[in-house]
């Protein structure tokens, strides 16, 4: 029997050695899939995690954007309530000057003793102040005449507003600094003294 158990052992160590290689080799894949499911889970988690971290930096730029959109909507309200302020400052201010100014009604009676006393200037039947004052209340009678429309009357109304008008001009001029002119202050007399000479006939008669 001896010869013929030697006869097969190579053989019979051939299927030792695999059955025990099989044997392990389950064994370790039980390890192995143990391990991968470990692994799966861990990735699992980590992907989860992932997925927080990204939704949290997505989060971050939806705040960073909204924040520097808040900002410049704020500046530019900022630089807007700014130049309100400067504008109302400068629109208060300049009120207060135009009310230190000459009213048209002074300026028109100035302008009417001026234009009196030199329409016969150096000649012998040079006229006095005698009259000023009617033609200066001959106007004025014309500006509380609501119901005049006459081209007169518009001459006259036209130039209380050129009037008003350039007193506005040089007295921005003046607060924000600007050169100011004679030609600019005399700006003011231009329709005063237009409308005297047209209608001086009517007004010195």
């Amino acid at each position: 029997m001896k010869p013929t158990e030697d006869k097969y052992k190579e053989l019979h160590d051939v299927i030792e050695n695999h059955e025990i290689w099989i044997e392990k080799s389950s064994e370790r894949g039980v390890e192995l899939r143990l391990e991968r499911n470990t692994l799966g889970d861990n990735i699992t988690k980590m992907e989860s995690l992932l997925d927080a971290e990204r939704f949290k930096v997505s989060e971050n730029a939806r705040v960073v954007t909204a924040l520097v959109l808040e900002r410049r909507q704020r500046e530019a309200e900022l630089i807007k309530a700014k130049q309100e302020l400067d504008a109302r400052i400068h629109e208060d201010k300049l009120k207060a000057l135009i009310s230190e100014q000459p009213t048209f009604e002074q300026a028109l009676r100035g302008q009417i003793e001026t234009f009196a006393k030199n329409r016969f200037s150096g000649l012998s039947f040079e006229e006095g102040e005698d009259s000023v004052t009617p033609a200066y209340e001959s106007i004025i009678k014309r500006f509380s005449n609501t119901r005049d429309f006459s081209a007169p009357t518009s001459a006259w109304r036209g130039a209380k507003i050129s009037y008003d008008n350039a007193i506005k001009e040089v007295c921005d001029k003046k607060l924000r600094g600007q050169k100011i002119t004679s030609q600019d202050a005399f700006k003011r007399f231009e329709q005063i003294n237009a409308c005297l000479n047209a209608q001086e006939v009517n007004l010195f008669g």
